[in-house]
């Protein structure tokens, strides 16, 4: 996935591999380029984690990100490998 900095409305998609279906936790958190860590609202769709959109403040910094899962269910308790995109400098 590219996005540039600043952009509005980008969905931030990650496929955990899991059945999410009974998840009681799911978190996305990300580690920016200059290495300040959040964590992103996000809903369950299938497998994935899915933000809802991005505001002009959230991809604030060029560079490479990296994210990361934390699921919940009755059954287990983990999280992912993590993952990592690019956010891309603008010219203007």
């Amino acid at each position: 996935m590219a996005a540039h900095v600043g952009d509005i409305g980008t969905e931030i998609i990650f496929d955990t591999g899991e059945d999410l279906s009974t998840a009681t936790v799911h978190q996305l958190f990300y580690r920016k380029p200059n290495g300040t860590v959040g964590e992103w609202v996000n809903t369950i769709d299938g497998t994935r984690l899915k933000s809802t959109t991005t505001l002009a403040t959230d991809l604030d910094v060029g560079g490479v990100w990296a994210v990361q899962a934390y699921c919940e269910t009755p059954t287990w308790k983990r999280h992912s490998d993590e993952d990592k995109f690019t956010v891309c400098p603008n010219i203007q």
